[in-house]
């Protein structure tokens, strides 16, 4: 009997313990209580969930306006020079395929079966509507393509453009599938700076073109821009090697704009590298052309 009642006594100091132990008060109580009573918590002792929410929240900030960028289709903005400090950008272009004679029935490769192409009226009265359907499906330029690449300042400042070239960035066995035509026939002529650059060599070099003439020089010529001033460059890019390439490659200009300096990266019209599918003009590909809403076998 008396070790039945030492134990009763010893569970109820037990009970009587616990009972009398305080709560264990969380992370968010401690903040909440410390704050209301007019003092911060040590830094360990404070939340750290809303710093997680404004480092995602940046970064989702940051992203939108690079995706939104990749997918403009207009204007491109022209990227600083090479820095921890991202510099003012002074100007903007745009890229849009020429309409006109250099484009004289353009084709496109599509690496894909036609049943996964769906129709468009891809014809010469609206190249650059029809160049940026084929990028946006998967074509590539067959063969030859021209390109307008229009410069203008944002402000009413000048800045000088120099040393317009061509960087190929990959070269890669050419594709096949189905090619696309953009039917017979021509658009109007346009008369701004030619410039000619061919792949097919060890070094290619964009040429400014003379009117009337298919040859011309590498040139290194400075170009200013204004708010209402603007350069109009037409690219011709092509590639007479006998062997068959993908081409993927960029067009960069240099800028200056008092003690200001970078250098322009030029994209295609759906904000990624250009693409040239040289296929030495190899013809082996089924070819189709839209007609009245359908695609046509070309023979």
């Amino acid at each position: 009997m008396a070790e039945e009642r030492f134990g009763e006594t010893e569970r109820r100091q037990s009970q009587n313990s616990e009972s009398a132990a305080p709560p264990q008060r969380s992370t968010q109580d401690a903040s909440r209580e410390a704050d209301q009573a007019g003092r911060k918590p040590p830094w360990w002792k404070r939340p750290i969930g809303w710093t997680v929410s404004l480092v995602a929240a940046a970064v989702t900030a940051a992203a939108v306006p690079i995706i939104q960028n990749l997918l403009t289709t207009q204007i491109h903005k022209a990227s600083g020079a090479a820095g921890l400090t991202a510099k003012p950008v002074p100007i903007a272009w745009t890229v849009t395929m020429s309409q006109g004679d250099l484009n004289h029935c353009h084709q496109w490769t599509f690496p894909k079966p036609l049943s996964a192409l769906p129709y468009h009226d891809v014809s010469v009265a609206d190249m650059a509507g029809g160049d940026l359907w084929a990028l946006r499906h998967g074509g590539v330029e067959k063969d030859t393509v021209a390109y307008t690449v229009t410069v203008q300042a944002r402000g009413a400042s000048q800045v000088v453009l120099r040393d317009l070239r061509l960087t190929v960035l990959n070269k890669a066995p050419a594709v096949h599938g189905l090619t696309v035509t953009n039917g017979i026939g021509c658009g109007n002529g346009v008369s701004p700076r030619y410039y000619r650059a061919d792949l097919g060599q060890p070094v290619p070099q964009l040429k400014l073109l003379t009117p009337g003439k298919s040859r011309g020089v590498p040139v290194d010529q400075a170009y200013t821009v204004s708010g209402s001033d603007t350069e109009t460059f037409v690219i011709n890019v092509v590639d007479t090697s006998p062997k068959q390439f993908l081409f993927t490659y960029k067009l960069q200009f240099d800028w200056s704009q008092g003690s200001s300096t970078g250098t322009a990266d030029i994209l295609s019209p759906v904000g990624k590298p250009f693409q040239l599918n040289a296929t030495a003009h190899s013809y082996t590909d089924p070819a189709y052309y839209a007609s009245d809403g359908t695609w046509q076998r070309a023979e």
